[in-house]
């Protein structure tokens, strides 16, 4: 809460963004972003879930003079070490593996995986 010509400091600013969840988010990138790939193969990795790969807030794109009651545009990088999938709970490991945010990480150690997935993922002309 403040006055609309009082400046958040930025490391103010972080901390509330970390505290409610803004420094990492997961996205499912099956079916809606790699709808290309024939056969939803991705799909089928979890059929109840899907996949979903995380991005990390770039701390670095907050501004640094931000005020109260701004519109703030938030950058993103991804995370091409691993892919993801929602635990389910169903299993006692399955709950062991889970991080903190309820997924399951799959690490991704193909380099040209990685390729293919920020092609598509983070491509702004597809």
């Amino acid at each position: 809460m403040g006055n609309k010509n009082d400046v958040i400091p930025t490391d103010t600013l972080k901390t509330a963004l970390k505290n409610n969840g803004f420094n990492q988010v997961y996205m499912k990138i099956t079916p809606t972003i790699l709808p290309r790939l024939a056969g939803g193969w991705l799909d089928n990795v979890d059929s109840l879930t899907g996949v979903y790969m995380k991005f990390n807030l770039d701390t670095d794109s907050i501004p640094s003079n931000a005020h109260y009651g701004d519109t703030l545009r938030l950058g993103y990088t991804v995370d091409d070490s691993a892919l993801y999938t929602k635990a389910g709970g169903s299993t006692k490991n399955e709950n062991s593996s889970a991080n903190a945010d309820g997924y399951i990480g799959m690490t991704i150690y193909r380099q040209w995986v990685k390729t293919i997935l920020d092609m598509y993922v983070v491509n702004p002309y597809l």
